[in-house]
């Protein structure tokens, strides 16, 4: 299976799930973590590693990830203004 192929897998499977671990995308796939970790690098602008977890990135998440790495301060801070923003009413 090609590195573009397994991304492809994960990003299937993350349709169902809202994560997945780094260790359990290692199994699915039959590599290493550091081999699942170069493939979203490499293949994919959906995908980042979080936190030791593989997630989609939500659109206001991608401008932050570099090489499908997110930077956990950037993310954080976003997750949270997203969420703020949501629990206001729409004025």
């Amino acid at each position: 299976m090609s590195s573009f192929e397994r991304v492809s897998l994960l990003d299937d499977r993350l349709l169902h799930e809202r994560q997945l671990h780094l260790s359990e995308a290692s199994l699915l796939l039959g590599v290493s973590e550091m081999t699942v970790r170069r493939d979203i690098a490499r293949h994919s602008s959906v995908l980042a590693i979080l936190g030791g977890y593989v997630v989609k990135l939500s659109a206001a998440l991608r401008s932050m990830s570099h090489d499908g790495y997110v930077n956990c301060d950037a993310a954080t801070l976003a997750l949270s203004l997203l969420t703020s923003m949501s629990r206001q009413p729409c004025r």
